[in-house]
């Protein structure tokens, strides 16, 4: 592997290198050049992005959990006085009133299955560990990488037996639904804990599920002497990879990122949003965002912090008939790119639809052959299959995610995809762009060639899945009148958003069908609702 250097926009000499075990995360929501620029010390932005503006409110669920629960295990505090404290308000930061009743939960979840001072279903007896483990390393020269000292944290509650002979951490996660650990972060968590004490004969590696109150599945137990194996064959590895990594993956990481700007990873794109106000805190948005502030601003506050969402709402039939059909296609695309979809293939399904919306789903798949993008595709065509996009709207700080269906080109042009699917007979739901934001932002997306390209060819393509047939729309992203219409759509579903700081709820007919319902104190009953 090539020696990483300090690219452009950062300046300096490493010295030190700091990593917490959530770097080894798996998902879209970490940037591997971001990660490799942040563990280092002794480098800085070679551009000032500006001051830091703190959100109104805590942006960590579990932010106030965890001391909440600092206040009972290392300040000897009552329990009932903590979760009074959290739920008035009155202590941990300013927290929305949806997330204050969701860390009442969890906290409370936690110490009554960890109730302090008492005992596990092992018969183990407990002492906490606050500040947590860190393991440190100092190499005296520095080593190949000129790095003098290195620091591993682990995220989490840390525990040792009272004889001292077992060491644990729970990592408590949002649910038994939340992602899964790697195999990385299991490895670098146990080797920490296991290096925390000479007398250690056990290592434990265990999560710890807010929402049902229960311990998770035990990810890892073993005797310190396991636990260097494992880091060696996976922890050690993984590590070297985020201090490594030359790959920028623009998104939620570029919010607090202090390298943003001139990064070649995140376009700019001043005015995007349509909005001149740079004095809110630095946030994402998407159009999926837009959609339920607009439904309720708590609303997407509370899916914003990531809290748990009621299963049935969420997953209704329909919106599974939905998934599956993109997840299909997303699947047989990428299988076989040079092979247009056939009206009688059979599905790839990741997840099949249910029942009646099975045989819906077929139908709309026989129709998508009629229109499927491989057919007539260019050789050489370029192809990205639902591509996290990112764009930087310098004039209202926000960084824009957005992830088209399919892009591919056509002679050098970008073509933008995206599907919809309908039991209704017709399309005509899908007539205008207030109703379709998507359309609109790939409209503004590609009108400002954000992609690069040739522009002659390009389009935004409406593909419009019904049991009964198929339509396939275009949207010319140079048409004066449409870049307006498609400004005015984005506009009005940013503006009250960005000005907002408090995102109360708006209760009404929405409460019926919110899937974080459960946890705004002013939503409606069901039956009002």
């Amino acid at each position: 592997m090539s020696e990483w250097v300090v690219p452009n926009g950062a300046v300096g000499t490493p010295h030190t290198i700091e990593i917490w075990t959530g770097t080894l995360g798996s998902g879209t929501f970490r940037c591997p050049m971001g990660d490799a620029l942040g563990v280092r010390r002794g480098i800085w932005p070679e551009f000032d992005p500006g001051p830091v503006k703190k959100p109104e409110l805590v942006d960590f669920a579990l932010q106030p959990v965890m001391e909440a629960l600092d206040s009972v295990e290392r300040d000897g505090e009552l329990p009932a006085d903590v979760l009074a404290d959290l739920g008035s308000g009155g202590r941990f930061g300013p927290i929305h009133r949806g997330v204050r009743r969701w860390a009442v939960h969890a906290t409370r979840n936690y110490l009554a299955a960890y109730p302090p001072g008492g005992t596990d279903s092992d018969g183990i007896s407990w002492a906490p560990v606050i500040p947590g483990w860190m393991y440190r390393r100092r190499f005296i020269p520095p080593d190949r990488r000129g790095i003098g000292n290195y620091r591993i944290r682990v995220w989490g509650r840390c525990y040792r037996s009272l004889d001292g002979r077992v060491h644990e951490i729970r990592v408590p996660t949002y649910s038994s639904a939340g992602r899964e650990r790697t195999k990385a972060e299991e490895a670098v968590a146990a080797f920490i804990v296991a290096s925390a004490g000479a007398d250690v004969e056990t290592v434990r590696v265990r999560e710890f599920y807010c929402l049902e109150g229960k311990a998770g599945h035990l990810l890892y137990e073993g005797s310190p002497a396991e636990v260097v194996d494992f880091h060696r064959e996976v922890g050690a590895p993984a590590l070297a990879s985020v201090v490594n990594s030359t790959e920028y993956r623009p998104g939620d990481p570029c919010v607090k990122c202090r390298y943003r700007v001139g990064c070649r990873g995140l376009p700019a794109a001043p005015g995007l949003l349509g909005i001149e106000d740079r004095r809110r805190p630095r946030r994402t948005w998407s159009v999926s965002n837009g959609r339920y502030y607009r439904a309720c601003p708590a609303k997407d506050h509370l899916r914003r912090s990531r809290l748990p969402t009621a299963w049935k709402l969420e997953r209704s039939a329909a919106a599974e008939r939905g998934r599956s059909i993109h997840d299909h296609l997303h699947v047989r695309h990428r299988h076989w790119p040079g092979v247009p979809c056939a009206p009688d293939e059979e599905p790839m399904w990741t997840s099949e639809p249910d029942g009646a919306e099975l045989d819906a789903a077929l139908l709309m798949l026989r129709q998508h052959a009629e229109v499927c993008p491989l057919r007539g595709l260019p050789t050489g065509a370029e192809i990205r299959y639902e591509p996290s996009l990112a764009f930087d709207d310098t004039n209202a700080d926000v960084v824009v995610k957005v992830e088209p269906d399919l892009l591919y080109t056509d002679r050098g042009s970008w073509v933008w995809r995206e599907v919809k699917t309908t039991r209704a007979a017709s399309s005509r739901g899908f007539d205008s762009l207030e109703s379709l934001p998507q359309i609109a932002l790939a409209v503004l997306v590609l009108g400002r060639q954000l992609l690069g390209g040739d522009r002659r060819q390009s389009r935004v393509e409406l593909e419009v899945l019904r049991p009964n047939g198929v339509d396939l729309r275009q949207f010319d992203p140079f048409s004066r009148e449409l870049q307006q219409e498609a400004r005015d759509v984005i506009r009005r579903l940013v503006t009250d958003w960005h000005r907002d700081e408090e995102f109360a709820p708006r209760p009404g007919p929405e409460c019926a069908r919110c899937e974080v319902r459960r946890w705004c104190p002013d939503a409606l009953p069901e039956e009002s609702a």
